[in-house]
């Protein structure tokens, strides 16, 4: 970590002093709501269960199939629900892992692993039948985020809690017959909603993508706002690591640098509203295949 001031004249009369903190592979975090999906049963009555959830791709996590471990925060009172399918699609017929935090009333965690949507018992396995008793620390709040972590590799699956996957593990199971992850969704029902904050590896490609849309501006929270030619608006954000991406407007060359910070995310991804000679870039990360906003 290193810390850069940088100083920039726009024009002949504008100086701009910024202090940007350079973290080469650090996280940022996007954050997001799940409503209550109402009264669903993955096991015994609801066979279009994904049809539910918040997909992941909404925010531009497309890389799915590279990823072995996801690190999250969950803000809920119970029944916070991790999806793990083997469909890009969410398609509910296709296997996927079920795993319910603060599952029969914040009491337990629970992993079910479906292989098509029969209901049949024959095509899934309750791994720990009543779900597996879990300490109070590792249990949801309603008022505060709680931070866990879920890896997958090779269908071993381990969840813990805290920020450092591996560490402080407090469930474990190894799928005999392991399928791959190629999508991850959220849901809360039975009364309950959530909020999330999903973190990414910050590893910024050094590319924007401009997601084939014209007239059109992000509502995200505004870093800063200043007039500038588009490539030091570009450049900018490059310095900063809380910068996600930036809106400009091609007439009057405003510069708005965003960012992701205390933003909950509509369920659909980035809201993007139709203004004229407006455009929003996002950052992309993880060689472009992650372009936040773009999917």
């Amino acid at each position: 970590m290193f810390t850069r001031i940088h100083n920039r004249i726009i024009g002949s009369f504008i100086i701009i002093q910024m202090k940007f903190v350079l973290i080469r592979g650090a996280n940022f975090h996007i954050r997001f709501s799940t409503p209550n999906a109402g009264y669903l049963d993955a096991k015994l009555t609801t066979r279009n269960i994904l049809d539910y959830v918040v997909n992941l791709q909404n925010y531009g996590i497309t890389y799915v199939d590279e990823m072995s471990s996801l690190k999250l925060e969950i803000k809920s009172c119970k029944d916070g629900v991790v999806f793990l399918s083997s469909s890009e699609l969410m398609d509910s017929a296709e296997p996927f892992y079920e795993i319910v935090f603060g599952a029969y009333t914040n009491t337990r965690t629970y992993i079910l692993k479906r292989n098509n949507d029969s209901l049949l018992p024959s095509s899934m396995n309750e791994v720990f039948p009543g779900g597996q008793p879990t300490h109070e620390n590792n249990t949801l709040n309603c008022s505060e985020f709680r931070s866990f972590w879920v890896s997958w590799s090779g269908g071993h699956i381990k969840i813990g809690r805290g920020p450092t996957v591996g560490e402080n593990m407090f469930v474990e199971w190894e799928d005999p017959s392991p399928t791959n992850v190629r999508s991850i969704g959220m849901c809360t029902w039975w009364g309950n909603t959530g909020q999330w904050k999903i973190y990414v590896e910050d590893l910024y490609s050094g590319y924007y993508n401009g997601c084939g849309e014209n007239n059109t501006r992000a509502d995200l929270n505004i870093l800063q706002s200043l007039i500038s030619r588009k490539s030091i608006c570009s450049a900018l954000c490059s310095f900063m690591d809380d910068c996600i991406g930036f809106n400009y407007q091609y007439v009057t060359k405003r510069c708005e640098l965003l960012s992701l910070e205390s933003a909950i995310l509509p369920v659909d991804g980035v809201s993007l509203s139709t203004k004229s000679f407006w455009r929003f870039y996002t950052k992309c990360f993880r060689n472009k295949a992650m372009c936040v906003g773009c999917f």
